[in-house]
């Protein structure tokens, strides 16, 4: 069954792999991080059925406004 998955750190190391492993299985990652760079590749290579945004997870505001974004457009996580 296809799950929508979060993943925060999503542009480097575990975080990275495991948006990887995840798409590669069929599921919907949903992702951040810091670097707009790791973040237009991401997009590049996986499309417009995922959605990486550039977050700071230090920032709450931003988390909020990320947060709200990706409620708007997506249904509730199946994992976090």
């Amino acid at each position: 069954m296809k799950k929508t998955i979060v993943i925060t750190g999503v542009g480097r190391g575990l975080g990275l792999a495991m948006a990887q492993e995840f798409i590669s299985s069929g599921h919907t990652v949903i992702g951040c991080s810091r670097s707009p760079s790791s973040i237009a590749s991401l997009q590049e290579e996986y499309g417009t059925n995922h959605h990486f945004s550039s977050v700071d997870v230090a920032d709450d505001l931003a988390v909020k406004n990320w947060a709200e974004e990706v409620l708007g457009k997506y249904p509730p996580p199946d994992l976090l």
